[in-house]
């Protein structure tokens, strides 16, 4: 007997469906019963004929017809609902209720949803009394962030304008504006808006405030090449000098930190700046490294200024402090004025 040409793209006839055999195997996932009912309680509501509810002889006898037809129209039923495609679908939907099982108790212990989204430092509220102080000189600058970072625990890496008219003698009583209810970012936006020589990026989870044209300049000297840093066991202090080192490698300190009046220095410190650090980094610049630093530590600032009011290293002070502020270690090595 030849093929039939309509289904001549069959490998091998479709196998005779056995309604009995179905319910078996589906014993587990759903009762015979239920499945029966359910088809004829769909059978009530789409004929919408049955106001009542049957009684239990009823319900009987109807069920009874319904598994005969059922198994009457087997191989029409069996041509549209094959068992290996039956079969097929109820493994993806297993498949299904054990990832969503796996998933499941993540999502009620996490107690966030599954995004792979960061806390982002400019994103956090500002929920308590704060102020940005202007006009901005370099110490307001200082004050303002520092606010910030005490109402955020946001780490903040600062480099002053290099202004020469910015000096002590000609500080002026600062204006305060409030801030609460903001977010850091827009507060941040504010402060660049009131003094546009300034800008702010945020880079691997520190927010960098800096003079604007400082961002993209290649030859700024925090901008320098480094091929190799490490900090063993380093105080804030010990990677402040560490830093100064990689300009001046020769630079002699004279410091308590660096004799045997160490661990008496140490005692004496705040219990940040107690806290050691361990750092190795490569091909990377000094900016980087400045940054690297505060985010191992955790609770650390980096800050940069120019007490003569121009730029560059030569000129510079900085420093890890436990607040974003002006000033730092400037000209600290032996021989210096």
């Amino acid at each position: 007997m030849g093929r039939d040409p309509q289904h001549a793209w069959h490998h091998t006839p479709a196998p005779r469906f056995d309604p009995r055999q179905q319910f078996t195997d589906l014993h587990h996932i759903v009762p015979k019963r239920r499945i029966i009912e359910a088809a004829f309680q769909s059978t009530y509501s789409a004929q919408g004929a049955h106001t009542t509810v049957p009684t239990e002889s009823e319900h009987r006898a109807e069920l009874r017809a319904t598994a005969s037809k059922t198994q009457m129209a087997g191989r029409q039923v069996g041509a549209v609902h094959s068992w290996p495609r039956l079969r097929h679908e109820c493994r993806q939907a297993l498949a299904f209720l054990t990832v969503a099982g796996t998933l499941l108790p993540v999502l009620l212990t996490s107690g966030r949803p599954l995004v792979a989204k960061a806390d982002s430092p400019a994103d956090r509220p500002i929920t308590v009394s704060t102020y940005l102080y202007l006009p901005l000189t370099r110490w307001n600058v200082g004050d303002s962030l520092k606010e910030i970072a005490e109402a955020t625990n946001v780490l903040f890496g600062f480099e002053a304008v290099a202004d020469p008219s910015d000096q002590p003698e000609r500080q002026v009583k600062a204006r305060r504006v409030p801030v609460r209810g903001f977010q850091v970012s827009e507060a941040l936006d504010l402060l660049t808006r009131s003094d546009p020589r300034y800008a702010w990026r945020e880079v691997d989870g520190v927010i960098n405030v800096r003079p604007a044209d400082a961002f993209d300049d290649p030859q700024h000297f925090l901008q320098r090449f480094v091929t190799h840093f490490q900090l063993r066991d380093a105080l804030p202090l010990e990677a402040t000098f560490a830093v100064h080192w990689i300009f001046r490698p020769s630079c002699e300190i004279t410091h308590p930190v660096t004799n045997q009046a160490r661990d008496a220095f140490v005692a004496d410190q705040p219990l940040l700046q107690q806290r050691l650090l361990n750092i190795e980094i490569g091909n990377t610049t000094v900016l980087d490294i400045l940054n690297a630093v505060i985010r191992e530590h955790g609770a650390l600032h980096w800050n940069v200024s120019y007490p003569t009011g121009v730029g560059g290293y030569e000129n510079s002070n900085f420093a890890f402090t436990d607040t974003p502020q002006s000033g730092g270690w400037w000209r600290m090595c032996v021989g210096d004025e």
